[in-house]
């Protein structure tokens, strides 16, 4: 059975936790999976992941990837009135059957950030590679905390890369999601954050121009799970990844690149003005 969470985003915030609150822009599920059956945009890197139907520490897996998808003009519920949205959808893709028959043994721990101080008009030089785009000192110190395998105890960044993300000036906000990776879905592979703008009329490319643009830095961690539900995440995980994507494979007969070169980027206190976040647990 899918779970779906919907999370909003303060202005203030730097870490975002999900809270439901219902509805997110009155999109239908139906709506928001032709979205991005249809996008305009997508993204993918493969990152380090771990067998989990073995009991934990298990061993390291091939074939988990990080996707990234953004759909314009996706139906928010009152397309009469000119509401439509522009969808992100990030997506964590494991081997066929590997989560919905993963060990309770496993927990995993994701965080995605944004960041107004990662957009640019050209697409990043390759998917999940961070080089050109996160600071080496950013790089080492982030590096050295995932292969020490806390990011399930301690999901903050290094100091030196809240700095240049901007997460403690208000121009960038990360959002993190912890669980046992368990499902009750035994055809399960993938987990989705779902991220979108404020409604805008039809055709409207302000809110596309800006997505595809943006570049994610995204966490992944793998922990054993705790003993009881006051304790989930247990002891120090598995050494981690990270992966910087972005929406850069544009499809044919949709904006790409060079349509938005003239657009000045977007103020993040003006993204977060109508943000919706949205965790489907598949």
């Amino acid at each position: 059975m899918k779970r779906i969470i919907f999370i909003s985003i303060p202005l203030s915030c730097q870490l975002v936790y999900a809270q439901a609150f219902g509805e997110a822009q009155g999109i239908s599920n139906s709506d928001w999976q032709l979205g991005m059956r249809n996008a305009n945009a997508t993204g993918t890197a493969s990152i380090l992941g771990y067998n989990v139907t073995a009991k934990y520490p298990g061993e390291r897996s091939d074939n988990w990837t990080v996707s990234i998808s953004v759909s314009s003009d996706i139906p928010g519920g009152n397309t009469a009135g000119g509401q439509f949205v522009t969808g992100t959808q990030i997506e964590w893709t494991a081997p066929q059957g590997l989560i919905g028959s993963a060990d309770p043994s496993w927990f995993l721990c994701r965080t995605a950030y944004s960041s107004s101080k990662l957009m640019g008009c050209e697409s990043a030089p390759s998917q999940g590679s961070c080089d050109g785009i996160l600071s080496d000192n950013c790089w080492s110190d982030l590096q050295e905390s995932l292969e020490a395998g806390g990011q399930c105890q301690n999901n903050t960044l290094p100091p030196s890369c809240t700095d240049e993300l901007g997460l403690s000036d208000g121009e960038g906000f990360g959002l993190t999601i912890a669980r046992p990776i368990k499902s009750n879905s035994s055809d399960s592979t993938s987990l989705q954050l779902r991220f979108g703008d404020g409604s805008h009329e039809l055709g409207n490319f302000t809110a596309y121009d800006s997505a595809i643009r943006q570049i994610w830095v995204v966490v992944t961690g793998f922990a054993q799970a705790g003993s009881d539900s006051a304790h989930p995440r247990g002891s120090a995980g598995q050494p981690g990844s990270i992966a910087c994507i972005q929406a850069s494979e544009v499809q044919r007969d949709s904006r790409d690149f060079e349509d938005t070169a003239s657009i000045a980027p977007l103020s993040l206190m003006r993204i977060l003005a109508c943000v919706t976040l949205v965790l489907a647990l598949i």
